[in-house]
């Protein structure tokens, strides 16, 4: 069994993020997945969270854009909007283009969020472009990317994706959980 010291944990569980952890994990997400795609003329996103995220994202303000509020939103501005190099301050750099791109998809009802029933951090993305599909999963912890994959194929050699035994990553995280208890 590991032994943890109070730095270890702290970098498991702390990570600057502009706005609710929430939303903006979504956000991140979608961005991670629309940064594989080809081109950003987006057809439609569609979310999978767990009934926490549901809970605690579904009526939070997004910051920088304008009062907007919800998952939905959160996905389609860090769709258009998100840089998922920045984590969870991936709309750091949001615009009014991006905004505006996001309120025409959501207008247009082309974001669906979906409710799973099982518990734990959970956030699948997939976004559809033309021909082309990306996906991103997060799992454990709000900025921890498990999985990329653009029309079904792993993509295997992005920085985006946390590596085995990082300090965000799941396996790490149940081992702090189970040596505090």
């Amino acid at each position: 069994m590991n032994t943890f010291t109070v730095k270890d944990i702290l970098r498991m569980e702390v990570a600057l993020a502009l706005g609710c952890t929430e939303p903006i994990a979504v956000a991140l997400g979608a961005a991670a997945a629309a940064s594989l795609l080809p081109a950003r003329d987006l057809n439609s996103i569609e979310i999978w969270v767990d009934p926490n995220i549901y809970k605690n994202g579904l009526a939070v303000t997004i910051p920088g854009s304008d009062g907007m509020s919800g998952l939905d939103t959160a996905a389609a501005l860090g769709a258009y909007g998100g840089n998922p190099g920045k984590g969870l301050e991936v709309l750091e750099a949001l615009d009014v283009q991006a905004v505006g791109k996001a309120r025409n998809l959501l207008a247009h009802g082309l974001v669906t969020v979906h409710l799973r029933e099982q518990t734990g951090l959970y956030i699948r993305c997939r976004i559809t472009a033309g021909t082309d599909t990306a996906e991103s999963l997060i799992t454990d912890s709000h900025n921890n990317i498990v999985s990329l994959q653009l029309n079904g194929s792993e993509v295997t050699d992005s920085p985006l994706v946390a590596k085995s035994g990082s300090p965000t990553g799941g396996q790490k995280l149940a081992e702090l959980e189970e040596w505090l208890r």
